[in-house]
């Protein structure tokens, strides 16, 4: 059959992951090394269906909050930009009406993230990188993704215990840290730190969104309407 190759081929089981295709896991028959395309399987071909994001990225795309980055491939360990961690955020929002703003330079009223990103400063999760300029396509970090979602929420205060090795007293994210933690909000389970800088995957970003969706209802959010 020549070099591995990590997709397509055939609809027939039985299948099993293949461990050969790392970047990408797939389906293979042990018998036949021939690669399934999901054309009889639900879900993506790249999330393994033990993973911890798993059950967040199904969500995700039975809520229509993604299609992925094809259409059968969700991209695990694929980096987050902020125009999509902004569109993410709408779309769970249930996509509110809201004119594309001139507030950011770099933001054209017909990019398909506009109206995300005027939600948001509406909403005032975010006020841009700077006062001109939102930075739609840096990576957005895991500290900025926790602050996001704790000013989704209203900010309310959080009193878990923050244990991890590289948060210091005066992190700038540490109120929306202890919030998340209080309320298991993470992906980050059994991780002695942070890595607040380290901008998140999409399977991270699943992970977090799912677990805010699945907080405790507490009172109604504070964030202006």
């Amino acid at each position: 059959m020549g070099q591995l190759m990590c997709r397509i081929v055939t609809c027939v089981p039985p299948w099993t992951w293949d461990p050969a295709c790392a970047t990408s896991p797939v389906l293979y028959d042990p018998g036949t090394r021939w690669h399934d395309r999901p054309c009889l399987h639900e879900g993506f071909n790249d999330v393994p269906p033990r993973a911890y994001y798993a059950d967040a990225v199904k969500w995700m795309a039975d809520e229509g909050i993604t299609t992925g980055m094809k259409s059968d491939l969700f991209g695990p360990d694929e980096l987050v930009n902020r125009a999509q961690f902004a569109t993410f955020l709408w779309r769970y929002e249930g996509q509110p009406q809201v004119e594309p703003s001139n507030k950011f330079n770099d933001v054209e009223t017909s990019a398909f993230y506009a109206r995300a990103v005027a939600w948001m400063v509406e909403q005032r999760i975010t006020t841009g990188r700077t006062l001109n300029r939102f930075d739609p396509n840096s990576n957005v970090s895991r500290a900025e993704s926790i602050v996001f979602l704790h000013r989704l929420a209203g900010e309310p205060q959080g009193s878990a215990r923050i244990e991890f090795s590289d948060v210091g007293p005066d992190a700038w994210y540490r109120d929306a840290l202890a919030w998340v933690l209080e309320h298991n909000i993470d992906w980050w389970a059994e991780h002695s730190t942070l890595d607040a800088e380290k901008p998140a995957s999409r399977a991270e970003i699943a992970a977090l969104l799912h677990g805010y969706d699945l907080r405790p209802s507490t009172s109604p959010s504070a964030v202006a309407p």
